[in-house]
């Protein structure tokens, strides 16, 4: 199938094909971004920026030209809504099945067709105004063509910061002037919600190297929270804190899942075995959160606080559902030599979380 790939056969790098890769400087008909021009001009490019990143897209400020706040996007463990200042208008479903919709703009619609992923699971394809285009991971970032019978052009690349603090949505004016978006305003909003499904679904097992870094940090800010939690005369406001941290677990474990579930298989034994050494770190985390958590229900139920329990319960078992989504993408993307370590830490994890949500029913 790599063989039908247009991108591949002009040159454009694809990380599942290790024939093609990037344009270089002497290639003629360049497929650069770099080779585009640079402000001001026809073809000027506008940058946003995808920043303040917590811990990663799915909880972040786009700032755009003139560094103006454009969009906030906030993420919970079931929905991400992206934001004007004026108020929402669009949200992501995470499920199983994301889903996706924007009033008066994108109708409900899964989220693997609003950014398709090909058959040979090299790029995404979107539709706007009847056009065709692709995103295409590469080594610079992801980027986004032009497709059909003439050769591609760029109009956009995705790029991760050095210091990987942000992410750049760089886009050149062409772009509108070629009849991509109907209006500036809709859209910037398209584009920007495009983006981050690019970012969220342009998945490697890279990605869950990285997401398996991400739930790890929150699951630590999770045990800590619960560690300063006093025994009695705790507050309203560390339980909501605590709150808003087992959030953060449930959303890195969500992403994580999602990025397992699309990220081409198997997975390489490096990678794997990369994965699993995260795992092995993590898990004596999980296991002495979920001890804490256990100890500080009657802490939980003193407070002024209504169904502090169940608020506790629920949070249990969107980590525990999370986890088994994740446990089970990895069981499927995982070579054979790996499963056996892969399972003993699966059990592991799942006795410590179920005795947490014994505790609480």
């Amino acid at each position: 199938m790599l063989g039908n790939n247009p991108y591949t056969a002009g040159g454009w790098y694809n990380p599942q094909n290790p024939l093609s890769g990037p344009w270089r400087p002497n290639t003629p008909d360049s497929p650069t971004f770099g080779a585009l021009p640079g402000q001001g001009g026809s073809g000027s490019l506008m940058t946003f920026e995808f920043c303040s990143l917590n811990p990663n897209v799915l909880n972040c400020v786009v700032i755009g030209p003139k560094k103006r706040t454009f969009f906030t996007i906030r993420s919970t463990s079931n929905n991400t809504v992206v934001s004007k200042p004026e108020g929402a208008f669009a949200i992501i479903h995470w499920a199983d099945r994301p889903t996706v919709e924007a009033s008066g703009s994108i109708p409900f619609q899964r989220a693997a067709d609003f950014l398709r992923l090909a058959s040979d699971r090299s790029h995404r394809v979107m539709v706007v105004n009847s056009k065709t285009y692709a995103w295409v991971p590469g080594s610079a970032g992801i980027s986004l063509y032009t497709s059909g019978p003439n050769p591609p052009e760029q109009y956009a690349r995705l790029r991760m910061t050095n210091d990987h603090s942000k992410i750049l949505l760089e886009m050149t004016s062409d772009a509108f002037q070629a009849g991509l978006f109907e209006a500036m305003t809709f859209g910037t909003k398209l584009f920007v919600l495009a983006s981050l499904f690019a970012f969220a679904l342009a998945s490697t097992s890279k990605n869950v190297v990285a997401d398996v870094t991400s739930i790890t940090a929150a699951v630590n800010a999770l045990n800590g929270a619960l560690t300063m939690f006093p025994a009695s005369g705790g507050t309203v406001t560390q339980a909501l804190d605590i709150h808003a941290d087992a959030d953060n677990a449930a959303v890195a474990l969500q992403k994580a899942s999602s990025d397992a579930k699309a990220a081409p298989r198997p997975f390489s034994d490096a990678d794997a075995a990369t994965i699993l050494q995260g795992l092995q770190t993590l898990e004596p985390i999980i296991a002495d959160t979920a001890k804490v958590v256990v100890e500080r229900k009657p802490a939980f139920a003193d407070l002024p606080l209504q169904n502090a329990i169940g608020l506790v319960k629920e949070d249990l078992g969107h980590i525990s559902g999370n986890v088994t989504s994740f446990a089970s993408a990895l069981a499927a993307a995982f070579p054979p030599d790996k499963q056996a370590a892969l399972s003993t830490l699966v059990k592991k994890v799942d006795s410590v979380l179920s005795t947490a949500v014994d505790a609480y029913n």
